[in-house]
């Protein structure tokens, strides 16, 4: 038995700029995603406001490290409706730095505590069209232990936009998985949706001056690929 799952997050509200005149869209610079990902993974080192438990806010001052040192690596210019903005492309260590950030906001806003933060503890292991994330426990008749929830996810062959499936419980001891098992996979699921918003988000704009949206999500052997896009021209024609 497998759980499908989708964006866990709520619908982003359109904005009032929408009725404005649209930007005239630019042709955004091309580059390949292992030097993206290399970029990445050094602006990363260098935040040390990353340690911080906010993924919104790390993720705008991560892009605009980008657009500063490594301007060619991002769009330009606006996305037109319907097109592919960048595709932002995380290693293993990146996209694990990033998810624990996004875990905080996920745990705070359930209200609910299955997952006690303590440093680097929550895990993100990648292979081509799954990923696993370990997450850390403790309780009385197990003693510490780490719960694995694997999600099938697209991959390069065989995209599947942000769809995703995982089994019924988790891996891990039964005490743990029969009593929180849909709260582990809410908490892992949660995470990497509000990961891949927060990095659409921050990535670029459309024409009409919204963010751009998380499209497609690839687990291949050298990372994650997040594929980003702009809205459709009719979405914008219903306000």
């Amino acid at each position: 038995m497998t759980k499908r799952l989708g964006r866990s997050r709520k619908p982003i509200k359109k904005k009032r700029e929408a009725k404005k005149t649209p930007r005239k869209a630019t042709k955004s610079a091309g580059a390949g995603s292992g030097a993206l990902q290399a970029s990445i993974r050094r602006c990363l080192a260098e935040l040390s406001e990353l340690k911080k438990p906010d993924i919104e806010q790390s993720c705008k001052r991560l892009f605009a490290k980008l657009r500063k040192e490594c301007p060619e690596l991002l769009p330009q210019g606006p996305v037109r409706p319907g097109e592919e903005g960048p595709r932002i492309s995380l290693d293993s260590e990146s996209a694990g730095k990033l998810l624990r950030l996004a875990a905080y906001n996920v745990n705070r806003q359930r209200g609910r505590v299955v997952w006690r933060q303590a440093g680097n503890e929550l895990e993100i292991k990648v292979k081509a069209g799954f990923i696993l994330v370990r997450i850390p426990v403790d309780c009385d008749q197990t003693g510490p232990a780490k719960i694995t929830i694997t999600f099938a996810v697209g991959s390069d062959d065989r995209p599947s936009g942000m769809i995703a499936a995982t089994s019924a419980q988790p891996n891990g001891p039964p005490e743990i998985v029969e009593f929180w098992g849909d709260a582990l996979i809410a908490l892992a699921w949660g995470s990497i949706a509000e990961l891949s918003q927060s990095l659409g988000f921050e990535s670029g704009e459309d024409v009409y001056h919204s963010r751009l949206a998380p499209a497609s999500l690839v687990a291949a052997r050298d990372g994650l690929h997040l594929q980003t896009m702009a809205r459709h021209q009719m979405d914008w024609k219903r306000q």
